[in-house]
């Protein structure tokens, strides 16, 4: 009896062994599921590679004095693919956190009729090679040992081709430049005397990268206090504002006055002047990317990755 009980045991820890084995799911415990609030990076996954063993040929001996053998080949060893990174899309705030700013020297191209206690000017700096202009204001008086508190101005949406750039937010820049504050209009590219093409803010990141290429030419003018640079927005410049404030940590303080703020699915879908539904063929840019990375119901991921809503946790 002890015998049996001494065999049995070790027979039943192995049974239920495997059949705890057989009970667990294959593919192991599901992932959890990336925060909404986050971009997606996309891994390819690493095909399973098959390395057989090279099989050995026996050496063959002739009835001679002399054996003769079979040279044997080195199998070539096959090389595990390594994953591949999907690219981030340009539009997400992961991609424009990822790159560089470098801005440039601020050059006063016009020197403009002064307000009533500032200057004006007409200035250009740099932005990934292109030559941008800008409206700048800067107070009258002796500048402050640390340079004046700044305001970067992002205007709205106004066709490009009739963009002037001392005809447009005179007024509103006034009310900043007036209180003390170096004011800073960006014109982005393809707007006024600006270079490069006007392929708009919702469906490429120029105008923005336009902005933080600002803000970092401001930062390194003696004029300007690189500890107190905020940021003003109206409409299409609203939504401008928020997409660097959530990449650049140095803004610190913004105003968004009617911007155009929502998620990328209502803004792309349903933001409309009649309030109607539009269908994504309409437009081109919509189109091509519903084809590529699906609609935000299909791929939510995706598009949470590109809306700058989905990083407000990261502003204080």
């Amino acid at each position: 009896m002890d015998r049996t009980r001494r065999n049995f045991f070790p027979l039943a820890l192995v049974a239920l062994s495997i059949a705890a084995c057989r009970s667990q799911s294959p593919a192991g415990q599901p992932v959890a599921a990336a925060p909404a609030s986050q971009a997606s990076l996309v891994v390819s996954a690493t095909p399973e590679t098959s390395l057989q063993p090279a099989t050995p040929t026996p050496t063959t001996r002739l009835p001679t004095a002399t054996p003769i053998s079979t040279s044997t080949s080195t199998p070539t060893p096959t090389e595990t693919p390594t994953p591949t990174a999907t690219p981030l899309h340009p539009l997400s705030i992961e991609y424009l956190r990822a790159q560089t700013y470098p801005g440039s020297e601020i050059v006063i191209e016009e020197e403009l009729e002064p307000g009533p206690n500032y200057l004006r000017y007409l200035v250009s700096y740099r932005s990934e090679g292109l030559r941008i202009f800008a409206y700048m204001t800067v107070p009258f008086g002796e500048t402050p040992e640390a340079g004046w508190p700044v305001v970067i101005f992002n205007h709205g949406y106004i066709p490009p081709q009739q963009y002037r750039s001392t005809q447009r937010y005179v007024a509103y820049v006034d009310a900043f430049a007036s209180r003390g504050y170096l004011v800073f209009r960006p014109d982005y590219r393809g707007h006024g005397d600006s270079e490069g093409q006007a392929r708009g803010a919702y469906g490429a990141p120029d105008y923005t990268v336009d902005v933080l290429n600002a803000v970092a030419a401001v930062k390194t003018d003696p004029l300007a206090d690189p500890n107190r640079i905020g940021m003003w927005g109206h409409s299409m410049g609203g939504y401008i504002t928020l997409r660097a404030m959530v990449t650049d940590p140095d803004i610190k303080a913004g105003v968004i006055w009617a911007g155009v703020v929502g998620s990328y699915e209502d803004l792309l879908l349903r933001w409309t002047r009649d309030g109607s539904e539009i269908p994504p063929e309409a437009d081109s840019w919509r189109s091509r990317v519903f084809d590529f990375y699906g609609t935000p119901e299909e791929n939510p991921a995706f598009w949470n990755g590109i809306a700058a809503n989905s990083y407000l946790a990261d502003l204080a």
